[in-house]
């Protein structure tokens, strides 16, 4: 069981890095999309 809870534990906190990663990158690309409209 705490094997378990320890593997659990390690995987929310991955999936919680590539979430923020994921989401500064959307961010990212949102920031140049709107830099070119302006631009453009």
């Amino acid at each position: 069981m705490s094997l378990y809870r320890c593997h659990a534990w390690t995987w929310g906190r991955i999936r919680k890095r590539t979430f923020e990663r994921s989401c500064i990158i959307h961010n990212f690309s949102k920031m140049i999309v709107t830099l070119i409209t302006c631009l453009g």
